[in-house]
């Protein structure tokens, strides 16, 4: 009798699922050579598994260990089998948030939840299309609602805040947010950075964070000096200190962003020297970053040169 048989025959006798599960979460550590059809029996048995047995800590526990193994030792297969089954693919997500909504008070869980979701969705960026449909399950199905319930329950945990500081800042890019919305998620960062000061991660988050309200700021009002003046200066203060708290914008779209706020104020004032000033110093703290890749565009280049091209001295200098 196979394992699966035995879970599946026993399904309301919860010590023989908790015995089951753990045994299913120590195999799958070695499962690396899975086709496609074993990939889904075994992940419908889990998922069948933290169904019917939601209260219990121990098997949504095991059940997200194993499928997190399955995941990143059988990865393309696994990725192929999520793309090919959209419904499997939603499955998934909902059986994590549920997990990690019913046991909020268990850090483990919190933890495999969020290790599960950021693989899933890195493995998305590196073997998929670039569509993002796993990242837009995550958030349409309440995971960016759970991490931040699990960072409001866990400020302590360092590890965890980190975790999730990288799951809120993805979202940030992904999701076409409501101001306020977005608003909601950086002060959750900052609130992180506020609690772990000294922490070098959480101050990268915290800046990449303040780099997404700034840009938003921005190309919201063009026509304010003032917001433009300032935005350019602490985009070339964040900048710089990208290499020291190690982010990065790796994203096409984020450094796209970055550049369509610098060159929006600069064409917009072209005869004010603090603005010209502090983009050109945001532009050089950006462009010689190796990953800053968007650089590479002819229509960014050109456009670059033609900015760069008008002299600065002759701006007369703003008003104080």
């Amino acid at each position: 009798t196979s394992l699966s048989e035995i879970i599946e025959k026993n399904s309301e006798d919860l010590s023989i699922q908790q015995a089951g599960c753990k045994q299913l979460g120590g195999i799958s550590k070695i499962l690396n050579s899975l086709d496609k059809k074993q990939i889904q029996n075994t992940t419908n048995l889990i998922l069948y598994t933290m169904a019917n047995h939601k209260g219990s800590h121990e098997i949504q526990y095991d059940s997200c260990i194993a499928l997190y193994n399955m995941a990143f030792l059988n990865e393309a297969q696994f990725f192929s089998f999520i793309q090919s089954f959209e419904q499997q693919k939603v499955r998934i997500v909902e059986a994590v948030v549920s997990m990690m909504e019913l046991h909020i008070d268990d850090s483990k869980i919190q933890h495999i939840g969020c290790d599960l979701f950021v693989l899933l969705m890195y493995q998305e960026h590196t073997l998929g299309s670039g569509n993002n449909n796993f990242t837009m399950t995550i958030l349409n199905k309440g995971g960016k609602e759970v991490i931040v319930l699990g960072m409001e329950k866990w400020r302590t945990d360092l590890n965890y805040q980190r975790k999730g500081c990288s799951l809120l800042l993805t979202f940030l890019t992904r999701e076409t947010e409501s101001e306020q919305r977005g608003r909601k998620m950086s002060s959750i960062v900052i609130d992180a950075r506020n609690f772990h000061p000294e922490d070098i991660d959480l101050k990268g988050y915290h800046y990449a964070s303040l780099m997404h309200e700034i840009i938003n700021d921005m190309s919201k009002n063009l026509d304010n000096f003032s917001i433009q003046r300032e935005g350019c200066r602490l985009l070339a203060d964040i900048s710089s200190k990208k290499e020291k708290f190690k982010f990065h914008f790796n994203e096409e779209k984020d450094q796209q962003n970055i550049l369509s706020a610098i060159f929006g104020a600069m064409e917009k004032y072209k005869k004010r020297k603090a603005i010209q000033s502090f983009a050109c110093k945001a532009l050089l703290y950006l462009t010689i970053d190796p990953k800053f890749c968007a650089i590479n565009d002819k229509e960014t280049i050109r456009r670059l040169k033609s900015y760069l091209s008008f002299p600065i001295s002759v701006c007369p200098n703003d008003p104080i």
